[in-house]
Formats: C-alpha cells, structure tokens, sequence
C-alpha cells in the first residue's frame, strides 16, 4: 500500500486534534464538508465524478448492481500489479449486476486516461480531481489500493479486500 497525497493536511488535522484535547474540550462536532468514512452496514457516500469519455457518473445511478470502488493511480505501483486480477473480475462478472468503477487518485487526467487507453482497462474509471466532496475524501481514502463493495441496495458490505478475498465477497453479493 502506498501513502499519497494530502499527508501534511493529516498531520495538521492531527496537530489540531491534539491541542483540542489539550485545552480539555471533549465534545466533538462535525463541520459540513468533513471526512467521515462511511460504515460497513450503511448506504454508501454518493459522489458524481466524470468518467473517462468525459460523462458524468454518479455512484447512485448503479443502485440495483453490486458495485466495486477500487481506488488506485497509475503512479501506484501495488495498483498497477492488480490490474490483471481487476481485469479478470471484470470479465468474469461483466454480463451480471456488477460495476467496476475505478478512481483515480492520479494528479494528471491526459496521464490516467492515456494509460487505462494502453493498459486496455475496458471497466468503468473516474478522476478525482481532490475535492473535498470526491470520494477520496469522502470514503477517507488514506492508502491506495483500496477497495469498497457496495451492495445492490446502495449500502457498504466490504471494506479493503483485495485477489480471492474481493472476488468471493463479489459473488456472494450478487446472489
């Protein structure tokens, strides 16, 4: 797994955090727009984001499809080993209720859609381009790569897996 972009902001969050517990203030409150990872059991963080055509894509709009968020860039070189296994889950679950949706945490979009273009990556890919309302921020996306599923119903069931882990928990998901 490989760090990326954002680590001065945690380490600032980090270095508030501390001096709020210091000053003894234990309530916590959440401001609008603040990360919160979503919870496995709940309706999955919706976000619209273009794809790789140039299209808006909305995460609800797969509402009745198990769908798998698979966070990575093309500079991640653990990413970049697990495209054959995304490629592999695609081609075995295409013609069901499946999506894979890839997101970019790439800071360069003619980089990212270049190399899905030579890689054949022929799965739905979005770019966040680092919003603070992009699913990177929204599903707290500390460490790429990173997987979530989402269930038919629109609610979060896994969280992390990766080779036989993510293709099981995807077929049990779509009976």
């Amino acid at each position: 797994m490989m760090n990326f972009r954002n680590t001065h902001r945690s380490l600032l969050m980090l270095g508030l955090g501390l001096v709020v517990a210091a000053c003894g203030d234990t309530e916590t409150t959440t401001a609008p727009g603040a990360t919160i990872r979503p919870e496995l059991g709940k309706p999955a963080p919706d976000f619209t984001l273009r794809d790789q055509n140039g299209s808006d894509v909305k995460l609800s709009q797969f509402k009745g499809k198990v769908v798998v968020l698979d966070f990575w860039a093309t500079w991640c070189a653990p990413c970049i080993a697990s495209i054959p296994e995304f490629k592999d889950l695609w081609e075995k679950y295409r013609d069901d209720d499946f999506i894979l949706l890839s997101i970019s945490a790439d800071i360069g979009e003619k980089e990212w859609r270049d190399f899905i273009k030579a890689e054949n990556m022929d799965w739905l890919h979005v770019f966040d381009p680092g919003e603070k309302t992009g699913p990177l921020e929204v599903y707290a996306i500390q460490y790429i790569p990173d997987t979530w599923i989402i269930d038919k119903n629109g609610i979060a069931i896994s969280h992390g897996l990766r080779h036989g882990e993510l293709d099981a928990a995807v077929q049990q998901a779509l009976r």
